[in-house]
């Protein structure tokens, strides 16, 4: 929760026609910046707002507002003190008509018992069962300690909700790999690279027993080329079973999602196995695999993504997760085959833009857009490792990480800086698979009276005005909201913004 004030361009007696209690909040500056939120969390492009609209329109400036949700605390705010939590039991999360959450900015009468909304100004009873919840809720019970409860001294508060609030039973935590296999992916150590990666990433989870999830993490793999491989692994197995899957005009999950998605704990040695056979089996058949030659008499392998990612949306479309794709080559077989669009004779010209467009015109265009969709609709993020040695149509490719909160990584030529480039691949990827993120969120944002949200920046599905379905968000994760102002009056000297993520 934070708040700004606003600049008043109307004079006093216009300000006091109309008096509501939000009217009275006058804060010190110092209480303000205590009671916001840390600026990691919510930032503005501007420190003061205008009330009116013809104010509005005469400044002509953005009003605009960041925000990063798991942004982590700077030392010197709060004395770098844990976020505090919160159980209500069983119980409702106390909330205004408006849908606001009780913060530090609400006008509370602990006599009568009510509080006065700051983001619509209604005023509301706290709950019976709030007023003389006992230590298991997280208070001491005592009435003459309400004020001191963290509600009304943190704007940022983490609640636990209960099953309530839930679609469906929360999962573990899912990692899924599609590998490439290539004779570029091959020959650069591109799949070697990202199995040790993978190992070395699972040695640490299963090391690190404090973290919290360490311990219940699952992982699945499927490698693609002309068709799809499904590595089944299989407890006390030294060697992983592959289902081929060479008939790309028939879809299907070739096995129980449990039969291709397993635990780390309990199948680590089967999956070490795996990760370690797996560049060495693909280096034996890749000398057989046919290349394609293209038309700028690049060779190029066949490739079938589209058809590896329903695969892959097949298994884990009931769990949700995290897909995590290697790819070298422009998808050229199975639905959603992509052409090469480089055409020379654009650049320079007013169509030039459109190149930097995904392809809308085919459907094999709108196949990317579409299943982007669908696994932002079932809580599945997708962060894509690219490495074009040729043209590879990275816009549409980008839709596939736009709607799903994934994450993009481009490594161009690796002729050049060759062992620079790997190394950062390798980095980046084991900073993706180690930090903390957060897995089927909603986020939902609410301003003060007055304003409105405009639009939104931000990489995930938009289902309304004020709520953004986030299969994966990270602590890098961020999303911009430009505002509007829609009342000709704004009877508040401040404007509040609260976000909440569920």
């Amino acid at each position: 929760m934070m708040m700004w004030p606003l600049y008043n361009s109307y004079s006093q007696k216009e300000e006091t026609k109309k008096e509501k209690p939000l009217s009275n909040l006058n804060l010190e500056p110092q209480e303000m910046q205590t009671k916001s939120c840390s600026n990691n969390y919510i930032s503005t492009s501007l420190k003061t707002f205008p009330k009116t609209q013809d104010l509005d329109l005469q400044a002509k400036l953005p009003l605009s507002v960041t925000i990063q949700p798991f942004a982590e605390r700077k030392k010197e705010m709060k004395n770098n003190q844990d976020i505090p939590v919160i159980n209500y039991g069983k119980e409702n999360f106390v909330r205004c008509e408006c849908g606001g959450y009780l913060n530090p900015f609400v006008q509370p009468n602990f006599m009568s018992f009510h509080y006065t909304c700051p983001l619509c100004g209604t005023t509301s009873n706290f709950p019976e069962w709030w007023i003389n919840s006992n230590s298991q809720s997280g208070y001491q019970g005592n009435n003459m300690e309400l004020n001191k409860r963290v509600e009304f001294s943190d704007s940022v508060i983490e609640f636990q909700a209960n099953s309530k609030y839930q679609n469906r039973q929360t999962s573990d935590p899912i990692y899924f790999f599609l590998i490439e296999i290539s004779e570029y992916t091959i020959n650069n150590n591109l799949v070697a690279l990202m199995c040790k990666s993978i190992k070395k990433w699972i040695k640490s989870k299963l090391i690190d027993k404090e973290a919290s999830n360490s311990q219940s993490i699952k992982v699945g793999i499927i490698c693609f080329h002309s068709v799809v491989d499904a590595i089944l692994i299989k407890k006390k197995s030294k060697r992983p079973e592959i289902i081929t899957l060479g008939d790309l005009t028939d879809y299907f999950v070739p096995c129980p999602t449990k039969s291709c998605i397993v635990k780390i704990k309990t199948h680590y040695k089967s999956i070490y196995s795996a990760l370690q056979l797996i560049p060495e089996i693909y280096k034996k058949k890749i000398n057989h695999q046919p290349i394609k030659q293209s038309k700028d008499q690049q060779s190029t392998s066949e490739s079938c993504l589209s058809f590896a990612l329903q695969i892959s949306f097949g298994f884990l479309n009931s769990v949700g997760g995290k897909l995590i794709c290697l790819i070298a080559n422009r998808p050229n077989l199975s639905k959603g085959m992509l052409r090469n669009r480089e055409n020379q004779e654009l650049v320079g010209s007013k169509e030039e833009s459109t190149l930097l467009n995904p392809e809308k015109d085919s459907i094999h265009g709108q196949f990317w857009k579409q299943i982007a969709k669908k696994f932002s609709k079932y809580y599945i993020s997708v962060s894509l490792f690219l490495f074009p040695f040729q043209y590879l149509d990275i816009a549409t490719f980008a839709q596939l990480t736009h709607y799903t909160a994934g994450e993009l990584f481009v490594y161009d030529n690796l002729s050049l800086q060759t062992a620079h480039k790997l190394r950062s691949f390798q980095r980046q990827l084991t900073q993706l698979l180690n930090r903390e993120d957060c897995w089927e969120a909603i986020i939902r944002t609410r301003i003060s009276y007055g304003f409105s949200i405009k639009q939104y920046f931000t990489d995930c599905l938009i289902s309304n005005d004020d709520l953004l379905y986030v299969p994966n968000i990270s602590p890098d994760y961020s999303l911009n909201i430009q505002l509007q102002i829609h009342s000709k009056e704004i009877i508040s000297n401040y404007l509040f913004i609260q976000t909440v993520v569920v």
